[in-house]
């Protein structure tokens, strides 16, 4: 048997709420930091591009019940 899966496009991708890497021949829980590097490598932007205003966005755009749900989840 068998089994293909294909790669999903945006990383990374959680499993039960926690995120993993994979090195060697063990599984490793991946810091806030690397879920955001990660995040934004697949999106190709980085901290230095929002940083500097390159993006219009606005405050309003946040939602603060999701920002709360991420913060007790870590």
């Amino acid at each position: 048997m068998v089994v293909d899966v294909k790669e999903y496009p945006v990383k990374p991708i959680s499993y039960k709420n926690r995120y993993f890497l994979r090195r060697a021949n063990s599984n490793h829980v991946r810091s806030m930091e690397e879920i955001a590097n990660e995040y934004l490598k697949t999106k190709n932007s980085s901290w230095y591009l929002l940083q500097a205003g390159c993006f219009k966005t606005s405050t309003d755009i946040i939602d603060n019940k999701e920002v709360e749900y991420i913060a007790e989840s870590v």
